[in-house]
């Protein structure tokens, strides 16, 4: 096998698990965005915003699991869980960053997100063509 061909297939590799992502990323900043307005519309009061907020994050992870299963077609958990790792690092990096890394929230939006991804892939996986 020539080199140009392991490029290929490897950077087809990396693009099936960061397209996802990054579709994922698109997913929940439109929700979180309109999740803003609605809270702006409706005079929700702040202390909702965390709830949709996580919402959001757990709509986009299940959004990039979904898109991973339906590109890759098998082993849906272990995609969905590469997933999840990839989601949710830039997210810890900023939080560290900016200093709001906090272990109080940090498990649960791991968890979830988790979840969510994994059960977006394995739908994705079993969805028919």
């Amino acid at each position: 096998m020539s080199v140009r061909k392991k490029n290929s297939a490897a950077i087809r590799l990396a693009a099936s698990y960061i397209l996802p992502v990054l579709c994922g990323f698109a997913v929940s900043a439109v929700l979180s965005a309109a999740a803003a307005g609605v809270m702006y519309a409706l005079g929700m009061p702040p202390s909702s915003a965390g709830f949709l907020s996580f919402a959001a994050l757990a709509a986009g992870a299940f959004t990039a699991g979904l898109l991973c299963g339906l590109i890759r077609r098998r082993a849906g958990l272990k995609r969905g869980a590469l997933c999840a790792v990839l989601f949710l690092a830039p997210l810890i990096i900023i939080s560290a960053l900016t200093g709001n890394l906090t272990g109080e929230t940090l498990t649960a939006k791991a968890l979830s997100v988790l979840i969510c991804s994994c059960t977006g892939a394995v739908i994705g996986v079993n969805l028919r063509r």
